[in-house]
């Protein structure tokens, strides 16, 4: 689903159907998606260039380019992938096995909301106990936990070491509210768990957290490159997104 409205490869015929659903209600969606996808991308490059070692991608889907932009800036880094479909992982796993990579990488089936930075095959790889870049774009929408969202990126953010940052892009519902609703109902009517938030509620993800610049803004125009065309209407996309820093309690990373 994720793979399908950015032109991707990757996709059944299940996903394409409820794809052709959703943009008959949303026709922009199209936008949407690589909007999303090209944030991640330059936040992950600002970040490495600002130091980051340490990545965790949540629900990366098919087709992720976070680790190319990573290794062309910090090819040393160690980077997870963490997604809840079991195929993306084994189809992630074999594509890098295909590399040597001077960093480490790992594909891990596991879901998000879960115990995510307690398994074992994290701490193979990331430690803790240093600064980690955590992204969750296009993720908390799809979250079928009973946790409050704003309460598990509040969890996640208590267990990260100071310097750590929150990658975050979400659906918001305040720009097309009867559009979303009928998005809503389409995914649902498929047995997919959909939450657009209000744009209030998005942003107390970032309670507590130091909000980079821009500051929290839609995608497409979170440092714009030139690699995608810039929405005219906020409603051509319907997302937020920011970085957020964790900072010691004196200011300090």
């Amino acid at each position: 689903m994720r793979c399908y409205p950015t032109a991707g490869k990757d996709h059944y015929q299940r996903d394409r159907a409820v794809g052709d659903r959703m943009r008959k209600v949303f026709p922009t969606a199209t936008a949407s998606a690589p909007a999303c996808n090209a944030f991640e991308c330059r936040a992950v490059a600002e970040l490495a260039r600002r130091g980051a070692e340490q990545f965790l991608i949540v629900g990366p889907g098919y087709e992720p380019q976070a680790h190319i932009i990573i290794d062309s800036i910090r090819p040393t880094a160690r980077i997870i992938y963490a997604d809840n479909d079991p195929i993306v992982v084994a189809h992630g796993t074999a594509l890098h096995s295909q590399h040597s990579d001077q960093g480490q990488r790992l594909w891990l089936s596991c879901d998000p909301t879960g115990d995510l930075l307690d398994r074992v095959e994290t701490a193979a790889v990331i430690d803790l106990r240093r600064p980690v870049v955590v992204s969750l774009v296009g993720t908390t929408e799809y979250s079928r936990a009973n946790i409050p969202a704003v309460q598990l990126i509040r969890d996640l953010t208590a267990a990260l070491a100071p310097g750590s940052a929150l990658v975050l892009c979400q659906t918001v519902v305040d720009f097309a509210p009867k559009v979303l609703a009928d998005v809503r109902h389409v995914y649902e009517s498929s047995n997919i768990a959909y939450t657009p938030r209000p744009l209030a509620e998005f942003e107390s993800f970032f309670t507590g957290l130091e909000v980079l610049d821009p500051g929290i803004v839609p995608p497409q125009e979170w440092h714009p490159d030139g690699t995608i065309r810039i929405a005219r209407r906020y409603d051509e996309v319907c997302c937020m997104a920011g970085i957020g820093i964790k900072r010691q309690l004196d200011g300090r990373t």
